[in-house]
Order: structure tokens, then sequence, then C-alpha cells
């Protein structure tokens, strides 16, 4: 299976690194016009517990977390 899959990871590793310089090229953009990240990037906050507050406390990202967890069993359970 390696053999076979070893042209489709190296897709895979080439289309990531753009993504990456992609990134970087458009928040390096956003830094150098702003002289600073954007006024509102802000700080969730200094622990995990205040994120996983956060979730609980809000429907959409409940939602967002349950459907993560789900495909993510899914496709656990069928390969």
């Amino acid at each position: 299976m390696a053999v076979r899959m070893g042209p489709m990871a190296l897709a895979a590793a080439l289309l990531l690194e753009v993504a990456v310089r992609c990134y970087r090229a458009l928040l390096r953009r956003t830094v150098s016009r702003t002289g600073s990240r954007s006024p509102d990037d802000k700080r969730l906050g200094a622990s995990m517990l205040a994120g996983i507050t956060l979730i609980l406390r809000s429907r959409y990202l409940l939602g967002l977390v349950v459907f993560m967890l789900l495909h993510t069993s899914a496709d656990l359970f069928v390969l």
C-alpha cells in the first residue's frame, strides 16, 4: 500500500506546503499593514478550561465539536 500511496502522499505534502506558504505570506502582509496583528485578534484566556467552558456555553461551538467527534469516530470504524 505504501508503494501505491507514494505519489499521492507526495502530492498531499506539496499541497500542504503551498498552503502554509500562502498563509505565512498573507499573515506577513496583514502584520506589515497594521504594524501588529488585527485589533480583532483576541486571546481566549489562560487555560484550556476557558476554552472548554466557551464550547459548553455556545450551542454552535458544541455542535461543531460533536460533528467533529462523530466524523472522526465514524472514520475510525470504516477503515
